[in-house]
């Protein structure tokens, strides 16, 4: 009697150790968060925290990237800008980074009493008119 009563104790406190393990690895898994580094010319230019297994829309990622004289136009996952950008949604569970692909505007800079403005666009964008 004495061996089933400790078997069945051994058998509770087992159960409850699994349990907490479970409640512990369960609560880290989904308050995780990650960061998404996007880096432009060897720079980091934004960084993102996201929940873990978020979806996210690279459309949304790109819009939400402001570099001055530069248009961001793609991002990848590679240091070296090759192969095809990506597209559509990534679902995040770790710490990424992306490579962003830009193209350069032209600057109008116009100074006018010691103030500057500076005019960004493509070619074609800024046409000049006769006075």
């Amino acid at each position: 009697m004495k061996k089933v009563g400790k078997w069945i104790v051994d058998i509770v406190i087992l159960a409850i150790v699994a349990f907490v393990v479970y409640a512990v690895v369960m609560a880290y898994n989904t308050s995780q968060e990650w960061t998404i580094t996007i880096r432009f010319n060897d720079e980091v230019v934004k960084e993102l925290q996201v929940e873990n297994d978020q979806t996210v829309q690279i459309g949304d990622i790109l819009s939400q990237i402001e570099i001055e004289g530069y248009e961001p136009l793609a991002l990848y996952d590679n240091a070296e800008i090759s192969g095809e950008p990506l597209q559509g949604s990534l679902t995040i569970n770790d710490d990424l980074t992306l490579y962003l692909s830009c193209d350069r505007l032209l600057n109008l800079r116009l100074v006018c009493d010691g103030q500057v403005i500076n005019l960004y666009g493509k070619e074609g964008d800024i046409k000049p008119t006769k006075p």
